[in-house]
């Protein structure tokens, strides 16, 4: 080995940059990622942001049961929505993505920062972290992408961890109840993550319990938690006890079983998906087996309470469903919470940490050559690069081509311009993407706009049926006839339809483009 590798070289492109290089660095990979990752609208920006617009605007849409249902993220609503009384939604959602980037940035380099060595390590490891994300995943989870409440409440469960491993109570329980309030699922698991890992530290005799646990301190975390989850717990608990016992088991199962199955029921992941976490989670074990760092013992600590959850969520969802309805009730139930989802992310996250301390182990013991440290930041930079074009290739949210999709966006915006606001559109349900966001109108029924109170949840899947009995009952003679159109309108209210292949109606078409067909119907008297 020549001289050259005695001297250990920094992990770092340019070492007396500080913390607002970093920053800075984090912040536009991010950016990068969010901006080819998600195009505008993102996938559920549509489905947040017209719902954050509903709580301002109450006249907005009004008469969509998805904006009128429960509002189980209301600080998101309240914070990100207020600022449509000033801007559009498209607006809105480039300057949250924007504070959500920032924050995640900001957590990222505090949390990631105590468990690498150099501060120029935490962008590393976010590059690796993203090309793994471009990748795959296993629930469908992710952390950059479009706005949403879940992005700012793992930006809070970062900052938590951070303060956890300083060991400051107080601040790391206000942050985990800020997360909770913004996104009470990834709030709670994380802090069940975070119990759970403090269980297995004192199980395996790495703390005990007497270090951490002091009444007087733990209480007033506790009593800081609560504070900071309520106004966004209270909503969210508010969900359950609303409806009867028969609408509640419906609703799970429509979630779990229906809507949400590619997130909710481990029967539905692709066999990809196992094999890849389990190589992620091959790879973590090699690289970590000999670390002895303590913040990254208590970190993995927290990576085995996900994993503890997921594998409480794979033993009740991926056998055979029970014989026994209180089993199956049981069994829908614990599905529904997403218990995969904080394990989702961090096990990839945690194999990228490993990765990263094992090449900055390497380079401290004099292994790497300063072109060798060069090459390990090249290779991270392309595999980036490579991450940010995979994702734009990913089909577009709305799954149609470019064509059909500039015609109903056209479609949308004429609609918006030309039609009364308090209208209620029947729009083609399978095929309705970001119709509220474009066009301003309410919707009778959209299958991605699904409630999650359970009474609304029937209503909607109630509301999907109807359609299509409707179509298949009132269809004669190549169109749908006066009577059935008249009968729509006493069952549904609708006041115009928008379609593609429905029809043709016994109605006055008011506007048509390529692809799309607007139709006014008679006013009943």
């Amino acid at each position: 080995m020549s001289s050259e590798s005695v001297q250990p070289q920094e992990l770092t492109p340019a070492r007396q940059h500080g913390k607002l290089g970093v920053l800075l660095a984090l912040f536009i990979s991010f950016w990068l990622y969010s901006f080819f990752y998600a195009p505008m609208p993102g996938v559920n920006e549509p489905h947040y942001l017209s719902k954050a617009k509903f709580l301002w605007h109450a006249q907005w849409a009004d008469g969509d049961l998805f904006l009128e249902s429960s509002n189980p993220h209301f600080v998101f609503y309240a914070t990100v929505g207020l600022l449509t009384k000033w801007l559009s939604l498209q607006q809105t959602a480039w300057i949250g993505r924007g504070l959500a980037v920032l924050l995640i940035a900001l957590s990222w380099s505090k949390f990631i920062g105590q468990l690498v060595k150099d501060r120029w390590s935490s962008v590393a490891v976010a590059w690796l972290f993203l090309t793994l994300a471009a990748a795959g995943n296993f629930s469908g989870e992710w952390l950059v992408g479009g706005v949403e409440s879940k992005v700012f409440a793992y930006a809070f469960v970062f900052w938590s961890f951070a303060y956890l491993g300083e060991q400051r109570m107080k601040p790391a329980a206000a942050l985990m109840g800020a997360g909770i309030s913004f996104h009470a699922v990834v709030g709670v698991w994380a802090t069940v993550a975070v119990v759970l890992g403090f269980g297995l530290a004192c199980l395996f005799r790495k703390v005990h319990w007497r270090q951490f646990l002091k009444a007087k301190e733990v209480s007033i975390s506790i009593g800081l938690m609560v504070l900071c989850a309520l106004p966004g717990l209270v909503p969210a608990i508010g969900l359950f006890g609303q409806s009867s016992a028969k609408a509640s088991w419906q609703a799970t199962f429509l979630q779990v079983y229906y809507r949400l199955g590619h997130h909710l029921d481990p029967k539905q992941f692709p066999w990809s998906a196992y094999a890849l976490y389990a190589g992620i989670l091959l790879l973590w074990l090699a690289f970590s087996r000999h670390e002895t760092d303590a913040k990254h013992r208590a970190w993995s600590y927290v990576v085995w309470g996900s994993m503890i959850i997921g594998l409480g969520g794979f033993a009740m969802g991926a056998f055979p469903k029970p014989t026994q309805l209180y089993q199956y009730s049981m069994q829908m139930t614990a599905l529904k919470f997403y218990p995969f989802r904080l394990f989702d992310l961090l096990l990839p996250l945690a194999l990228s940490v490993s990765a990263i301390r094992y090449v900055e182990k390497l380079n401290a013991s004099g292994a790497l050559q300063t072109k060798q440290v060069i090459t390990v930041w090249l290779v991270l930079a392309i595999s980036f690069c490579g991450s940010l074009v995979s994702v734009s290739q990913r089909l577009h949210p709305s799954k149609m081509t470019a064509e059909r999709r500039a015609d109903w966006v056209d479609v949308c915006q004429w609609i918006e311009a030309n039609t009364p606001e308090d209208s209620l559109f029947l729009t083609p349900p399978k095929e309705s993407w970001a119709f509220k966001w474009y066009a301003g109108r309410a919707e009778y029924a959209c299958q991605k706009d699904c409630p999650q109170d359970a009474t609304a949840i029937v209503e909607w899947n109630r509301r999907l049926q109807y359609i299509g009995q409707w179509a298949t009952e009132n269809y004669a003679e190549g169109r749908f006839t006066t009577d059935g159109i008249v009968k729509l309108q006493a069952e549904s209210k609708v006041t115009h339809v928008l379609a593609r292949r429905l029809g043709p109606f016994d109605a006055k078409i008011i506007y048509r483009n390529r692809t799309f067909k607007v139709y006014e119907l008679p006013k009943q008297r």
